[in-house]
């Protein structure tokens, strides 16, 4: 970044903030160090940013903050895909299209054969 006053942005410094903790670019630790499937470590994450500075009260924070989400439906896992009720195909009948009848003076293959047959009974 060439302009370090630009980290005065919100948009850019929730980048930077996000950025520093999933990779360990504030203190070499990363949030998946204390935080994961197998282990919830609020004391500890706090060393992701600034060792161990107030983490006993902000881990309680975070417990709380838990509580809450829980409470109101959050669940850590994705929601299970629900695949789509099959509905019936429409199966109604197919309508042939009509027959054509050939214009009159039509120069088609019935046409002609008509004609001629025609033209055979008058002699």
């Amino acid at each position: 970044m060439g302009d370090p006053s630009r980290a005065l942005d919100p948009t850019i410094a929730v980048r930077i903030l996000f950025t520093g903790m999933l990779d360990g670019l504030f203190t070499k630790r990363a949030l998946d160090d204390f935080i994961n499937d197998r282990v919830v470590d609020y004391v500890g994450a706090r060393r992701v940013v600034n060792g161990t500075d107030r983490a006993r009260q902000l881990a309680a924070n975070a417990t709380t903050w838990e509580a809450a989400l829980k409470s109101a439906g959050y669940s850590s896992s994705p929601p299970a895909e629900t695949a789509p009720e099959p509905t019936a195909p429409d199966l109604a009948p197919a309508v042939p299209p009509a027959p054509t009848v050939p214009a009159a003076g039509s120069s088609g293959l019935l046409a002609v054969l008509i004609a001629a047959f025609l033209a055979f009974l008058k002699g």
